[in-house]
């Protein structure tokens, strides 16, 4: 199972980092959100892409 970067279990819930702003929240529900609740990016689980490459040389080697 692929790990995950952004999400981080603790006793209060899981901490969320965006990959977008690099913001941090404690969420108290089981299901990740939809967007970002300060940039409001609905990729914000996704890293960006590299400048330059496309998205097929993101997604095929792996950049």
């Amino acid at each position: 199972m692929p790990r995950n970067d952004a999400v981080v279990e603790s006793k209060r819930g899981a901490i969320l980092t965006c990959k977008r702003c690099q913001w941090e929240w404690v969420t108290r529900r089981t299901v990740l959100p939809k967007v970002c609740p300060h940039c409001k990016s609905r990729i914000w689980n996704k890293t960006k892409l590299k400048k330059g490459a496309s998205f097929f040389e993101e997604n095929y080697y792996g950049f």
